[in-house]
């Protein structure tokens, strides 16, 4: 198991659990993700992928916010 220290001081303590949680969450052994992603099936055709990849318009955001019903969520298909 870990070993246990008392710690007193908020500073001392708050750079224990940094260096903790920052080696959790870091990464030690990255492999190709080309071949996880591979294994994705694509669903976005490019035709699709231009209209998501174009700039916001005010009128587009605009027709959005007014398609909205006020008083129920946007169904997602």
């Amino acid at each position: 198991m870990g070993m246990e220290i008392e710690v007193n001081k908020g500073a001392e303590m708050l750079r224990i659990a940094l260096e903790y949680l920052l080696e959790l969450f870091t990464t030690s052994n990255a492999g190709n993700d080309a071949r996880i992603l591979g294994l994705v099936q694509r669903k976005i055709t490019d035709s699709m992928n231009d209209e998501l990849l174009q700039s916001f318009t005010k009128e587009k955001i605009w027709a959005a916010v007014k398609a909205m019903s006020p008083l129920r969520a946007p169904r997602i298909v």
